[in-house]
């Protein structure tokens, strides 16, 4: 005969679980019990995506500086000021849907977004200083495009257009 664990009054938001069984089955189960109970318990940080970008950014341009700081004193006269401040506010609009995009800095210093999926499919948007989002993709053997569009409080629908084609699901 199998006998399982059987819960007893509240003490908190889980039941307290007292625990009668003596079969392989019925340690399993208390196992298993203990286990989803130990992970409820543990707490987990889940950051907005706009944080997430935001840290990378800041990689992007750290690692960008160290790589050459021994031609320049200050890290921006590596990077735009402008591009740099654009790309968090950039982070801000891009919606939810929009997967975490890998960052980086251009030869000329300006913040680049790009969303890989393979050689044949990419979209990527250089933030200019002067507020404008430079873009180009690839989506497949016959299809590519590229172009500016102005920088504004929300995402261009030509460019979340062009996402979506390399995430149809976005």
């Amino acid at each position: 005969m199998t006998t399982i664990c059987a819960p007893m009054p509240y003490v908190s938001q889980f039941p307290v679980m007292k625990d009668f069984g003596h079969s392989p089955e019925a340690k399993y189960i208390s196992d298993t019990i203990k286990e989803i109970e130990d992970g409820l318990s543990s707490r987990v940080t889940v950051k907005p995506k706009s944080q997430i970008i935001e840290a990378k950014i800041d990689e992007a341009v750290i690692e960008y500086y160290q790589d050459t700081k021994n031609k320049h004193k200050h890290i921006f006269d590596v990077i735009s000021a402008h591009s740099y401040l654009n790309s968090y506010l950039f982070a801000k609009i891009l919606p939810s849907s929009i997967p975490v995009p890998n960052i980086y800095v251009d030869t000329d210093g300006m913040i680049e977004y790009e969303w890989y999926v393979d050689a044949k499919h990419l979209f990527s948007i250089t933030i200019e200083g002067k507020n404008s989002l430079i873009y180009a993709g690839i989506f497949g053997n016959d299809s590519q495009t590229h172009g500016t569009e102005r920088f504004g409080q929300e995402l261009p629908s030509t460019i979340y257009s062009y996402i979506q084609k390399l995430y149809p699901r976005s």
